[in-house]
């Protein structure tokens, strides 16, 4: 299954890169989006809220802390893909989705932009997550395009299913693996741990009946010292641990439809 497809059902994707914090990254931002505006020109600046958790010792409760992280963030006029930098990470985005070879192109430019004039000392981890929408026609069934394992119960219950979930996580060579399949019926289902969407989705995905998100993410925890090469090797591990779970979810006969 590795021949590229002519239809994919892939409608967001992320790559994200942790790196050393920089505490000043601010100080920083003109020269980034200097070299990233001809491409990227729309810009923003916002706050994401991340969930930190301390252990306090033995017997002890763990604190837990809301910080707010400040965001910056450079889309192409389109509003189709862009990246997103903050004090300890860059980010590339897109729901227009080429191939491998462009989505990793492009999550080692941003970190290159960012390297150029921050001078990083290493990264934390490369993380990518894939979102498919399965949509059949209104007189085709899901089975047309999963494997019974992604389908789950279904139709286990009489009645109109509203939404089912499946999960499966993984110790895998190249990292922490995620694989979800969550059945909706009515709108595209989009996961509310990402968002607000800053991006504009093809219209292509709409959903008005039952339709599977396919929920693939992997992510590589490891300090590697700024070696472009070896980082596009993690990067490349990891997008492919993705593509397996996603060609595990699919029949051959979706393949077909796709290519």
């Amino acid at each position: 299954m590795s021949a590229k497809l002519k239809n994919p059902p892939v409608f967001y994707t992320l790559g994200l890169i942790k790196f050393n914090a920089v505490l000043n990254m601010q100080d920083f931002i003109a020269k980034i989006q200097s070299d990233l505006r001809n491409e990227y020109p729309d810009f923003s600046k916002d706050f994401t809220t991340e969930v930190k958790i301390q252990m306090q010792g033995p017997g002890k409760v763990p604190s837990v802390n809301t910080v707010a992280t400040e965001r910056w963030n450079f889309k192409n006029a389109a509003t189709t893909a862009g990246f997103s930098v903050t004090a300890s990470s860059v980010l590339f985005h897109t729901t227009a989705y080429e191939d491998s070879a462009h989505f990793i192109k492009s999550m080692l430019h941003g970190l290159s932009v960012v390297h150029a004039h921050v001078g990083l000392a290493f990264i934390e981890s490369v993380a990518i997550r894939v979102l498919d929408a399965v949509i059949p026609s209104p007189n085709e069934d899901l089975d047309v395009y999963l494997q019974a394992g992604a389908l789950g119960l279904r139709k286990a219950m009489d009645g109109k299913l509203q939404q089912a979930i499946s999960q499966a996580i993984f110790d895998t060579p190249a990292g922490q693996a995620s694989s979800s399949t969550v059945l909706v019926t009515g709108k595209l289902g989009f996961p509310s741990d990402l968002l607000p969407m800053t991006l504009k989705l093809n219209k292509h995905f709409a959903a008005v009946r039952l339709h599977a998100i396919l929920d693939n993410q992997c992510q590589k925890i490891e300090r590697v010292s700024i070696d472009l090469a070896k980082i596009e090797s993690l990067i490349r591990a990891v997008k492919a641990q993705t593509k397996q779970a996603f060609e595990s979810s699919i029949t051959k006969k979706a393949l077909q439809i796709w290519s």
